[in-house]
């Protein structure tokens, strides 16, 4: 575990209902917010979701503020953070307003040493409601559960070289007002790139790990990757373990699934690609394809996802010892039907 110290601490209010923001607060070494901001940051830098960007600009208005940030300027800067997002909220709210409504919540700034190492971070945290138990009045607060929505962790090569920016969301995608709008940021790896990298990947895993142990598990769980990959939009990759791996039971015992879940939930960090990324249908679609020789000339093409696989292929073995596969096609059936043609 890094030993993260921190610096300076800022909480500004963002109401887009009044478009103002909040007095800065004032937190105090006795408030019970450095406990909040602490589990704050280790949610943070725990977290396996994440996207690497890169400012787009030297020139920008976040990244004036954030290059040369320390403590003698930190209430200034820190403002002008602030109030650039209500404005950025604004015309976000403008935007989706037929769609949705941006909930009112708070934005939290820490400058932190990591192993010694400056760090800012900057996370829109959304406010949740409760019952104050003096007034029995509804209100508004800082949630203690699910403390970050939208994060931001900015290292620092030296004092004046900004190095990795790295952004998180609870929702499914990074919220394009956040990385684009608000930051004014480039992506390191394309929807494209992340996507090919994740599968070819995870693919690796199975043909090396599951395959050669069980090959009914290889194709089952293949195909669960593919379709996941097929529906759904984006792709935060624990969710994907979770949906495709954490309750699979393979066919074949001796298949160790916590050993295969560990391998691909380490595949992020080991081949370079991001934790939380768009699925780029096309790339996928020039990787799917498999092929299994059944005979001299004779192959089975898998090209995509195949909907109920245990019910549409099956195995056995015939009386002299003759082993087949069953493939159930009303296609199939047509061209292949053996039938004697009545004349007349």
């Amino acid at each position: 575990m890094s030993a993260i110290q921190i610096v300076e601490i800022s909480l500004h209010r963002i109401d887009l209902e009044e478009e103002v923001i909040g007095d800065r607060a004032v937190v105090g070494p006795g408030t019970g917010f450095i406990s909040y901001v602490s589990k704050l940051i280790d949610d943070m830098y725990e977290s396996s979701r994440y996207k690497s960007y890169k400012f787009a600009s030297t020139e920008t208005e976040i990244v004036r503020q954030v290059l040369d940030i320390n403590s003698e300027c930190w209430i200034e800067k820190s403002q002008i953070i602030a109030e650039r997002l209500l404005r950025i909220e604004k015309n976000a709210q403008a935007r989706v307003q037929h769609l949705t409504e941006l909930r009112v919540g708070s934005l939290v700034q820490i400058l932190v040493t990591v192993d010694g190492q400056q760090n800012l971070i900057i996370t829109k945290v959304d406010h949740s409601s409760y019952l104050d138990e003096v007034s029995l009045m509804e209100k508004l607060g800082l949630p203690v559960n699910q403390r970050a929505q939208k994060t931001a962790i900015i290292s620092y090569e030296d004092e004046v070289t900004i190095g990795n920016v790295r952004l998180g969301d609870t929702n499914k995608k990074i919220s394009e007002y956040w990385w684009k709008h608000f930051f004014e940021l480039e992506e390191l790896k394309s929807s494209e790139k992340n996507t090919e990298l994740a599968f070819v990947a995870i693919d690796k895993v199975l043909g090396k790990g599951v395959r050669q142990v069980s090959k009914s598990d290889f194709w089952t769980l293949r195909n669960a990757v593919i379709s996941y990959f097929r529906t759904n939009e984006s792709c935060t990759f624990d969710t994907l373990v979770d949906s495709v791996f954490n309750d699979y039971q393979p066919d074949n015992q001796e298949l160790n699934m916590e050993t295969i879940k560990q391998q691909i939930l380490a595949l992020p960090e080991k081949y370079k690609f991001d934790s939380q990324f768009d699925i780029s249908s096309l790339s996928i679609k020039a990787k799917i394809k498999n092929q299994i020789k059944l005979a001299e000339n004779l192959e089975l093409k898998i090209t995509g996802e195949i909907n109920n696989l245990s019910s549409l292929i099956d195995t056995g073995e015939a009386e002299n010892g003759r082993k087949y596969i069953r493939i159930f096609s009303e296609t199939g059936y047509a061209e292949f039907n053996k039938t004697l043609e009545v004349t007349e």
